[in-house]
């Protein structure tokens, strides 16, 4: 209290004031609890949608992926086993055969004096069919084109090496197409 001032008041009614002035302290401080409760749930009613959204979002997924690890289980094999059979057996073939680069080599490695070449296809084997190789060029003489036909012929990766009659129509530059059917593989 201020010095100076003497409160008259007797006892009683001073025990009064100060329980009214607590009492009205007291509501004040509750309304202000309420008030700061209220905008608290106020604020935090978006979040909790959004969370709630986001849960069962998540549940959607996981039901989801629960029916897609059931189905996968539920689902044979026999398809994707024969399928891999299939694959095994075609690289086991492929395993077998010579290499398209180790084919192009042997050829081009064989004796072709006086004989341009300058085009080479490859088809690789498929099946029961056998590979072939188509190799363009130019021979400078008859003599020259029949002697590459002979050696093709006689390599031991050849079935066949054939040569259309009509490229042996000109004496010189002659364009030729061989066409050659590999041996196939064991």
């Amino acid at each position: 209290m201020i010095e100076g001032r003497t409160n008259l008041l007797p006892a009683g009614r001073r025990a009064g004031v100060a329980r009214a002035y607590r009492y009205r302290l007291a509501t004040v401080a509750l309304l202000l609890f309420a008030a700061a409760l209220i905008a608290t749930t106020v604020l935090f009613v978006p979040t909790y949608e959004y969370l709630a959204g986001g849960v069962a979002t998540q549940e959607k997924n996981l039901q989801s992926i629960t029916a897609a690890a059931t189905g996968l289980t539920k689902t044979p094999l026999s398809g994707e086993l024969s399928t891999l059979s299939d694959r095994e057996q075609l690289l086991a073939s492929l395993a077998k055969s010579p290499s398209a680069v180790e084919t192009i080599a042997g050829v081009l490695a064989l004796p072709h004096v006086g004989d341009q070449v300058t085009g080479i296809a490859y088809t690789a084997a498929k099946g029961k069919s056998v590979g072939t190789l188509v190799i363009t060029g130019t021979a400078a003489t008859r003599a020259a084109l029949q002697a590459y036909q002979q050696a093709l012929q006689q390599s031991p990766h050849i079935a066949d090496a054939t040569v259309p009659v009509s490229a042996y129509a000109k004496d010189t530059d002659i364009p030729f197409t061989i066409t050659i059917a590999l041996t196939p593989s064991p």
